[in-house]
């Protein structure tokens, strides 16, 4: 640390950019509206009123700053932040997209919670890192080695809540057949405990980003092997099918009555006591940012299948190709 500290004047909520220098302070008036907080560079310490923990924001990290609520940030390096106004809550208070409050709120807090799970989830990575380099722990480092594969999966799940620019998607080519089996390896503890077999088989290749894709499908299969009594099984099948690929995962589940089924995928609708309902709206939109869709068959007493198709290529690519 140097002893070059500065406290920068009081703003308000005004959009703008604010530079720190190390030590540096700013803080963040009262606002009628909320207003997104974003680190360009360096690493910040928010502290806003009312929470429990301070919050440790690095390059790319995003904190939603509710209305009416104090804020202080202290650099611990120079850092370059942005300070812009949640425009979507501005339309939605005047009423042209009523849906888009509890978005928001669904948003900010997923948001916080990822943040709030950076850190643990670090320090988890590290102790099974200190497995894999430990030839006591030799008998354990396959699964060891899974379980540093997933953290990871899921600290790049994190990081891309905590982006603003998460919604992009990172396209290379992707084989969907061993795509599949390393989301089932994912479950396979799971389904193992459930006593339910699981089941893939065929193979496509598309143009997709490989994080999004295996985040749906493991949500899919897992939604499958919770509907699955003890003995079933859970099959994920993929089909080429000329310029597009499908992705079927059926299961020998109960399946659903036609007004359960309709309601599927509306976020925070389940059927299960410890569910969120956010599983399938999340494998739909991930779908749908890739030109494609996701689509559920279901009757009760005959399990559940779920199609999901892609495009081979993205859509601009197929147009100039043709």
């Amino acid at each position: 640390m140097t002893g070059n500290a500065r406290t920068t004047p009081p703003q308000g909520a005004a959009a703008g950019t604010r530079e720190l220098v190390e030590n540096g302070t700013t803080s963040f008036p009262r606002r009628k509206a909320p207003v997104v907080v974003r680190v360009e560079r360096g690493t910040v310490l928010v502290t806003r009123e009312g929470d429990l923990d301070d919050h440790v924001l690095e390059a790319g990290d995003e904190l939603v700053l509710p209305p009416g609520g104090l804020a202080v940030g202290w650099a611990f390096t120079a850092a370059t932040i942005s300070v812009r106004e949640d425009r979507r809550r501005d339309r939605a208070r005047q009423g042209s997209a009523p849906e888009l409050p509890r978005a928001w709120d669904v948003e900010a807090l997923g948001m916080t919670v990822a943040h709030e799970l950076k850190n643990p989830l670090t320090g988890v990575k590290a102790l099974v890192q200190l497995g894999l380099r430990n030839p006591a722990e030799a008998r354990s480092h396959e699964r060891l080695a899974l379980l540093e594969r997933e953290i990871t999966r899921m600290q790049r799940i994190l990081q891309r809540h905590l982006s603003s620019s998460r919604r992009q998607l990172t396209r290379a080519p992707v084989a969907l057949g061993p795509l599949v089996a390393d989301a089932l390896a994912v479950l396979s503890a799971r389904a193992d405990e459930a006593r339910v077999r699981l089941v893939w088989r065929g193979d496509a290749t598309v143009e997709a980003d490989p994080l999004r894709l295996e985040e749906a499908l493991v949500n899919l299969v897992a939604n499958a092997i919770e509907a699955t009594p003890r003995g079933g099984e859970v099959v994920v099948e993929v089909l080429q099918q000329g310029d597009s690929a499908e992705i079927a995962v059926r299961d020998t589940g109960r399946g659903m009555r036609p007004e359960t089924l309709r309601r599927v995928g509306t976020p925070f609708f389940t059927t299960r006591e410890d569910g969120t309902g956010l599983g399938v709206a999340l494998a739909r939109s991930a779908f749908a940012e890739h030109g494609g869709s996701l689509r559920y068959e279901s009757a009760p007493g005959k399990g559940t299948t779920v199609r999901a198709t892609l495009p081979a290529r993205p859509a601009l690519e197929a147009t100039a190709a043709s």
